[in-house]
């Protein structure tokens, strides 16, 4: 069950990452995530020299580049199968990435294919909470944890501490839609955006028909935010086998790592992703779970984590 889990798992996230090459606003939006230390809760000399692996790479590319402009001296690149790897070497290249300064390496966060404390910084994001269980999370923190050198960090992203209705109701709802309702599955697998923008147009010109308050062209501008990197978000969701961001809260997450032997667990401060899509309305929210009313109740805590291997 685990190995279908993991395939399809894979699968999905081939096809979707295809997209972050295509669209540089995409790539560079979460490049400039990656290539921000603070949001490790480290300092930039860290990096200078270091070795790096991405578990669960993908084939988006960012994190490698960031890393390398930021002095890594090597990044590893990680992850299952080899489909993956001709796409990532391809747009490395294209992004002037050296790829001399790469590896592409086959194999799972579970069981990582590397020596024991042979990496200065082990990066995980968006792949501990698409395993099967907690077990096999658990078994993947053991894994990253091994391979970091002593005095080296390592940084995850787990799950969602005290869901919100987005995460806890909505979410939900549309994966079980998605499972049960052929033509949503069917708009949802064929990410054909046309289609999209073919019938938001006919709406758009229904409203404006009957209820002109917003100009025409305001109306189709702000269909426009529903994009490429929209579809992307909506397969992110819907089309993986396995979501257990909600087991794999602040208790689990902490006694987890205290229990491998993580020391100085850290917790990164929220950043603010400036969306080209309909969702950067949300992203207020997102930053401001702490001190805004409204964003309590739509959105949970996502826990991400630095952590350090000392003897």
């Amino acid at each position: 069950m685990s190995k279908t889990i993991f395939k399809k798992t894979r699968n999905v996230y081939l096809d979707q990452h295809k997209i972050f090459f295509k669209h540089n606003e995409l790539f560079d939006r979460f490049y400039n995530y990656a290539v921000n230390p603070k949001n490790y809760c480290l300092n930039k000399n860290f990096f200078k020299g270091a070795n790096i692996l991405d578990a669960g790479c993908g084939n988006t590319g960012y994190f490698a580049k960031a890393m390398i402009d930021l002095g890594a001296e090597h990044v590893c690149c990680m992850d299952l199968g080899n489909k993956w790897k001709s796409e990532l070497k391809k747009g490395l290249r294209n992004k002037g990435v050296a790829l001399s300064k790469i590896s592409f390496v086959s194999g799972s966060v579970t069981e990582i294919p590397l020596k024991s404390e042979t990496m200065d910084f082990t990066a995980c994001n968006g792949v501990l909470y698409h395993l099967p269980n907690k077990k096999l999370t658990s078994k993947a923190l053991k894994e990253l944890f091994r391979v970091t050198k002593f005095g080296g960090s390592t940084f995850v992203y787990l799950g969602v501490e005290k869901p919100g209705l987005i995460e806890k109701y909505i979410s939900p709802t549309l994966r079980k839609a998605y499972l049960e309702e052929k033509n949503f599955k069917k708009l949802i697998d064929s990410g054909d955006l046309k289609v999209w923008q073919k019938n938001l147009e006919n709406l758009a010109n229904i409203f404006y028909k009957k209820d002109n308050f917003f100009s025409l062209k305001s109306i189709k501008k702000f269909l426009k935010l529903i994009n490429s990197e929209t579809l992307m978000f909506m397969q992110d969701c819907l089309q993986v086998p396995v979501n257990q961001s909600d087991k794999l809260d602040k208790k689990y997450s902490l006694k987890i790592l205290k229990k491998i032997g993580a020391k100085n667990i850290r917790i990164p401060d929220d950043y603010y992703f400036k969306r080209t899509d309909i969702r950067r309305f949300f992203t207020p929210f997102h930053v401001t779970k702490k001190t805004n009313l409204l964003s309590k109740i739509l959105y949970g805590e996502h826990l991400k984590f630095t952590f350090d291997k000392k003897k």
